[in-house]
């Protein structure tokens, strides 16, 4: 059934109406109902046999069409660079067909529409940065196969290729794809394309770009034998030799005698007009290292690979992934993300936030996109809406309150609920979650779907530095342990070979790559990072005298070089911005910015900070771009600058999010690192309040005795509250020595205090009768309930007493 308007598509996008249909598929104007953002999403919807130029059966067409659409999603997934098209998402619907989510180009005109009546130079900026993209692909290894008008945007001036769905790995090249007007003489006759395919597809369009039509007649019955065997009229260009000789040597016949690459075309095309040869940018650098080759860690995605294939037939399993900060173990989920998605998964993520975050912090994207994805009656939405309060947005309707239960029955039902969710899907699922180092009582609701992802078409993977929380695989025992240790000499030889092609074998350069980063990713990349900017280009590294020592003050190092490539002005939001955490929240980030009265363009700012490689687009989210620089930034702070950054940050946060519980955790810590008491007081207690409304019992605790730690001695009723708080907590969690202490103090307590002591001293008997109990001391529960009693005479708590009494004498069996 195709989508139509107003339809949500796959659960989570809002069809708009379709903005576009050409051979691969249809392109649809969507809202992600998850981001309220607009989105393009492209599904495929084609016969196979319109792939393929041969007479292969419907079984080797299918295969084809499946083996295609891998290459497009595997590409798609890879893909950085300033003229390749954002993709977003991407995945396959629920009746199994394939889509991808692209950013919105609203007023994107194709290249021959953008260059038409344009001066000679502009034309030449835009093939320069069309051959710049194209360049990109095949140093990653990937044939476009399908260049054409419709697939070469152009907005705001820069250029954007996309539909990769004829795009294919060198290594798999034997049968024809494209469009028949752009296909290289080759091709035609049966040949394998290379990149020089390419080089003449970009001929074409150039000839078009100057000459306003194809070099040959198209409308021709002998067009084919135009292309094979006629030369072009190179004179209906009308522009200068020099130029007309760049585009007449990419329409040779033969690709021998064409450039050699993209590169080489780019050069020649800048020294034909008399401009110099595009600066490699440091955005189209980021590209070449960010996406290189997964090498180092074959063995384990090997393995994750199997759980991953296990998991589709319903033999779920969980694994715990450690290694220090900066080893990889990002870049070896995001693979693994890769390949479910191709493999029809529905992939979930969540991350741990230093310094707690919202209470379940790692679960609310993920919930948030579970209940897209499936009908849930009101009742599981209603014990949902404490983790996604904004529930009766996403689905549409009001959701009721769910029935009152005990705290113990509650917190049951919440993580039933959400272990339900996984449950009911009709697809498998791949789980995410990342710093688990972090994580509090978020690893309840983990450790609890450990257990029963045996029967589920389930893969959890989660991740964590184990040098700062080395106990974690005692506390998730069923996880499978995996360490990532840092890379061998091998893996670093290849990945400086997947970055810096053939001139990253250089021993000058490995022996520089093994000096500054004894084998850490992390410091590998800056390295190469370092080298490109002091080279030039990427491809000049191994030409230039290299230095002794890189980074002698290592990541403070690093971080002044980022930083250097921000204007200054820009620059004085980052240590807000750090200190607020990794994931940007941008209401916060402008929030910022107002109270230093700096007016932020927060697009600008956040392209700044991207093309320095700072911050970066992750998952939809906006992120520093490892957490080493965050950390980089903070190391970097006096004293006194921290505490004012982190001021700014809390009364960011209590302006933008006033009286909103979820903020209190993060509160506590902002002003617990200013050194204001009685703010971390009062956000500890709503901070454990909250906890506890949310089941979230250790982190309740924990802020309920920062709350009590900062209450002045003399506050007694406060003390009161507080201790009556945890000791309920203690008494759910079966802590029974420390509820014991707790009771003792508030026995203390209720009888110090003058104006409502009786009613105090009545509520700990009445605690203290319900502790005997727990503990089958029943002669000292009955003793405790009398001493109640006889305070609560003609009062409201009367019948609590007897209540007490009745029920330890229940359960001693004495009916009398």
């Amino acid at each position: 059934m195709k989508p139509t308007h107003n339809k949500a598509f796959n659960g989570r996008y809002v069809i708009q109406g379709q903005i576009g249909k050409g051979g691969m598929g249809v392109v649809y104007e969507a809202v992600d109902r998850l981001t309220g953002e607009r989105v393009a999403i492209k599904q495929v919807a084609i016969q196979s046999a319109q792939l393929l130029f041969s007479g292969s059966s419907p079984a080797a067409m299918l295969q084809q069409l499946r083996l295609v659409l891998a290459h497009e999603f595997r590409v798609l997934a890879s893909l950085r660079h300033p003229n390749i098209i954002s993709v977003l998402d991407y995945g396959f619907d629920k009746q199994q067909r394939p889509y991808f989510t692209m950013l919105f180009l609203a007023d994107a005109v194709n290249i021959l529409q953008s260059g038409h009546d344009k001066p000679v130079e502009y034309k030449v900026l835009l093939i320069q940065q069309m051959l710049e993209a194209v360049a990109y692909l095949h140093r990653q290894g990937i044939l476009h196969r399908d260049l054409k008008p419709e697939n070469v945007l152009v907005a705001d001036g820069v250029v954007r290729l996309l539909d990769f769905g004829l795009a294919t790995v060198r290594a798999d090249t034997q049968e024809s794809a494209g469009t028949w007007q752009y296909l290289a003489p080759e091709v035609l006759w049966g040949q394998t394309a290379t990149e020089a395919a390419d080089l003449y597809a970009i001929g074409v369009l150039a000839y078009e770009l100057f000459a306003g039509e194809h070099p040959f007649n198209v409308y021709d019955p002998d067009f084919l034998d135009l292309v094979l065997y006629e030369p072009p009229d190179l004179l209906r260009l009308g522009v200068g030799e020099a130029l007309t000789a760049v585009i007449g040597k990419l329409l040779q016949k033969s690709p021998a005698d064409r450039y050699p690459s993209a590169e080489a075309t780019i050069a020649a095309l800048s020294q034909a007009v008399g401009m110099p040869v595009p600066p490699e940018s440091v955005s189209i650098r980021e590209s070449y290292l960010q996406a290189a080759h997964f090498v180092g860690r074959e063995a384990e995605l090997s393995q994750l690979s199997a759980a991953l294939a296990a998991a589709k037939q319903g033999q779920g399993t969980a694994w715990l992934i450690g290694g220090e900060s900066g080893v990889g173990k990002s870049r070896l989920l995001n693979e693994l993300q890769i390949q479910a998605l191709v493999d029809g998964f529905l992939v979930l993520r969540g991350q741990g936030v230093e310094g707690g975050g919202r209470p379940y912090q790692l679960w609310l994207d993920a919930i948030r996109q579970l209940v897209l994805e499936q009908e849930i009656d009101d009742l599981a939405a209603g014990v949902l809406k404490a983790l996604v309060p904004d529930i009766d947005r996403l689905l549409g309707r009001d959701i009721p309150t769910p029935p009152v239960l005990t705290e113990g029955a509650a917190r049951q039902r919440l993580f039933s609920t959400i272990i339900q969710l996984f449950q009911r899907l009709d697809q498998p699922v791949l789980l995410i979650v990342e710093d688990l180092q972090w994580a509090q009582e978020s690893l309840d609701v983990l450790s609890f779907l450990n257990r029963q992802v045996g029967g589920l078409s389930l893969l959890v993977l989660g991740s964590y530095r184990d040098d700062e929380r080395p106990d974690l695989p005692k506390q998730l025992p069923e996880m499978q342990p995996m360490v990532l240790s840092r890379f061998s000499a091998d893996s670093m030889l290849a990945l400086s070979v997947a970055m810096l092609g053939e001139g990253g074998q250089s021993p000058e350069v490995m022996a520089l790559l093994q000096r500054e980063t004894e084998g850490n990713a992390f410091f590998l990349v800056e390295v190469v990072r370092a080298l490109a900017e002091e080279a030039g280009r990427l491809s000049a590294i191994s030409q230039v005298a290299l230095p002794t020592k890189l980074f002698p003050q290592g990541i403070q190092t690093i971080i002044g070089r980022r930083l250097a490539r921000i204007p200054k002005e820009a620059q004085r939001l980052l240590p807000g911005v750090a200190v607020l955490g990794r994931q940007l929240d941008l209401p916060l980030v402008v929030q910022l910015a107002h109270a230093m009265n700096w007016p932020l363009e927060l697009e600008a700012w956040l392209s700044s900070c991207a093309e320095a490689a700072v911050l970066e687009l992750e998952n939809g989210r906006w992120q520093f771009a490892h957490d080493k620089l965050r950390e980089g930034i903070l190391t970097q702070l006096t004293d006194q600058e921290r505490i004012a950054w982190h001021t700014q940050a809390a009364e960011s946060i209590e302006f933008v999010y006033p009286d909103d519980p979820e903020q209190a955790g993060a509160l506590v810590y902002h002003w617990q690192m200013v050194g204001n008491p009685e703010k971390e007081r009062h956000y500890a207690q709503q901070a454990g309040e909250y906890a506890r409304r949310q089941f979230l019992n250790a982190e309740a605790v924990q802020y309920l005795s920062r709350a009590l730690a900062l209450t002045a001695v003399t506050d007694l009723e406060q003390q009161y509250a507080l201790l009556q708080m945890r000791e309920q907590i203690y008494h759910l969690q079966g802590e029974r020595e420390k509820q014991l202490q707790d009771l003792q103090t508030l026995e203390t307590l209720a009888k110090q205090i003058k104006d409502d002591g009786k009613d105090m001293q009545i509520e700990t008997a009445l605690r203290q009768a319900n502790y005997a109990e727990a503990i089958a001391d029943y002669p000292s529960a009955i003793a405790a309930a009398n001493v109640a009693l006889q305070l609560a005479q003609n009062t409201s708590q009367e019948a609590a007493c007897y209540l007490a009494i009745g029920r330890s004498l229940m359960r001693q069996g004495k009916y009398d």
